[in-house]
């Protein structure tokens, strides 16, 4: 924490990401801002939450750091290292997340509601670490205004390919001094202009292609490289082993053929071009990659290049299952690249403590023990060097409006039995207040969207799940499934029952999340300023405003004005009021 303190404008603020930090590393059953606070033992989640949205915090410059940190602890010579990219995914219940769309996602094997980021890991023989992460933004997403507004996402972010992402982060990885010798894909990142970026740098490629990429042999003759791998003759082939499975030693045929390469840049020799093809000794099915280096190199090494590429899919792994990569609650901008950046940064610790654990065993070959591995070091780690959780285990018990609450400790028996509200109970009731607050925001103006569409129930039932949740008959996930199903009402619509539909689905999606309470009631005001006669529109939205401000507790009411005295620029001075 002290290469990053930097990165943080006040001293309160670095501890809280600390706190958080630790929490990744505790054993949690689920990790958000409510379950680490309460294990970092803070009254409630609003710190950790205020650290991911509103705080001065410089996470790009936090995760450059620790990048350049773990990559500097796990070098070897450059031209042993890798460096691989890939994309993963998260799954998430609503559209309204950053991102966040039904599209194609290999790690969930299917199309569904997902965000995808586009990934580098760093591979040397001493370890690896994802290195740096980009959130891919679909088109539709590019083009929406309304939904980039509501989520933060910067006037200057556009829509970019996946490679063109990659790219981005092999340049940027390049900028911080981090090299290596080759770069490994998957056949979404075997496009030419990736490939001729890389070389541009002039670092060495192993990437996939599908079967109809046409390649120049030799003689002169453009073929697919499916019809290329004819040309190999049975005894070409040579079986090499890339490492061992659940199922026993991984033993592929491998077999190499020299083309002419086609992304060759300005100003540049043409290097040394290979097709390597990976026959799989059983199936008989073959993977194609196109290989480039600037000197000739052989067989063995190109093979080591191709099989590191699964060491991106092991960081995947243990960042979702050991740090919580995948489990942030978050929907803004902002809040996704803080999550995910403290997040890796928890990784990279472990990544490199792993490393240096290997190095201090000296005896390991000796004793014929296998290196020891993250999981097995985080083990050894938690309750040692990782602090404990605060307290104990929390138990639930009812609370004032019908959901669980926690309590570390249970308060004496009141006469009917119950136990008697600790300070937890009474924060874990205040922050419910808004959730329900925004709900009734968004049903003031529901009759808009009603009006307008009779036969679909989407929206008002979002707002009645949102409710449901406060009591504790709904999960939080059914809660943001219906906010996201309520917005997909809107899509097709203009004017106040668009907005209408949205002020519902921002109910029951997001506000529950400290500072997302404000978009049902942007929603609503903008459906009030849509819906009045012309030149009233200011008056009828100033009008919406006061009376959302009526309904306010006064428990939260402080709270949620200085929200949106933060937030109205980026809520179309909807709170002018």
């Amino acid at each position: 924490m002290g290469r990053v303190a930097s990165c943080f404008a006040r001293r309160e603020t670095r501890l809280t990401c600390r706190d958080m930090v630790n929490g990744f590393l505790m054993e949690l059953e689920d990790y958000n801002c409510w379950t680490i606070a309460e294990a970092a033992g803070h009254p409630g989640p609003h710190r950790m939450q205020h650290l991911l949205s509103r705080a001065s915090v410089d996470d790009g410059q936090m995760l450059d750091t620790t990048a350049a940190w773990a990559a500097g602890h796990l070098a070897g010579d450059a031209v042993d290292t890798v460096l691989i990219v890939d994309e993963t995914a998260d799954a998430k219940s609503s559209a309204d997340c950053a991102g966040a769309a039904r599209q194609y996602s290999g790690t969930i094997g299917g199309i569904a509601m997902c965000q995808v980021q586009v990934t580098l890991t760093y591979a040397s023989p001493d370890g690896h670490v994802l290195a740096g992460r980009a959130l891919y933004l679909p088109e539709d997403w590019a083009a929406d205004e309304e939904r980039r507004e509501l989520a933060g996402i910067p006037d200057e972010v556009m829509f970019a390919t996946k490679p063109e992402l990659a790219g981005r982060l092999l340049q940027h990885a390049h900028d911080l001094g981090i090299r290596a010798g080759f770069v490994a894909g998957d056949e979404v990142y075997g496009g030419l202009a990736l490939r001729r970026s890389i070389r541009e740098r002039g670092t060495g490629y192993v990437l996939a292609v599908r079967s109809n990429y046409k390649v120049t042999v030799s003689s002169g003759r453009r073929l697919t490289v499916k019809n290329a791998a004819s040309l190999v003759k049975p005894g070409m082939w040579q079986r090499m082993r890339t490492g061992q499975a659940t199922k026993g030693a991984k033993d592929y045929d491998w077999a190499m053929i020299e083309i002419t390469p086609d992304d060759t840049p300005e100003g540049q020799d043409d290097g040394h071009a290979v097709l390597l093809l990976r026959r799989h000794r059983y199936t008989g099915t073959v993977s194609y990659f196109l290989c480039w280096a600037p000197a000739p190199v052989p067989l063995a090494r190109l093979i080591r290049v191709a099989v590191a590429r699964w060491k991106i899919e092991e960081d995947h792994q243990i960042s979702k299952q050991v740090t919580g990569l995948d489990a942030g609650q978050v929907t803004t901008w902002t809040s996704w690249h803080r999550w995910t950046a403290i997040s890796l940064l928890a990784a990279a610790f472990l990544a490199v403590a792993a490393a240096c654990q290997r190095a201090r065993d000296a005896s390991a070959d000796l004793l014929e023990l296998i290196p020891v591995t993250v999981p097995e070091l985080l083990r050894q780690l938690r309750g040692t060097v990782i602090p404990t959780r605060a307290g104990t285990r929390p138990t639930a018990t009812p609370g004032r409006y019908g959901d669980a609450v926690t309590s570390t400790e249970p308060g004496k028996p009141t006469s009917d039995g119950t136990p008697t509200p600790t300070r937890r109970h009474r924060r874990h009731n205040e922050l419910q207040l808004p959730y329900l607050w925004a709900a009734s925001c968004a049903e003031h103006v529901l009759y808009l969207f009603e009006s307008a569409q009779p036969d679909d129930p989407r929206p008002r039932e979002a707002i009645e799940h949102a409710r449901a949740w406060v009591r504790g008959e709904v999960t939080m996930m059914q809660a943001r499934a219906a906010g996201g199903h309520a917005m997909g009402a809107a899509r097709n619509l203009r004017g106040p029952a668009r907005h209408a539909a949205y002020a519902a689905g921002q109910a029951g999606a997001v506000a529950h999340v400290a500072a997302h309470e404000l978009g049902a009631a942007a929603y609503a005001i903008k459906a009030a300023r849509a819906s009045a006669p012309e030149g009233e529109s200011e008056a009828a939205g100033q009008l919406e405003c006061q009376w959302q401000r009526d309904q306010l507790p006064e428990t939260i009411r402080e709270l949620v004005l200085d929200d949106q005295r933060l937030r109205n620029d980026i809520c179309w001075s909807a709170f002018d009021c």
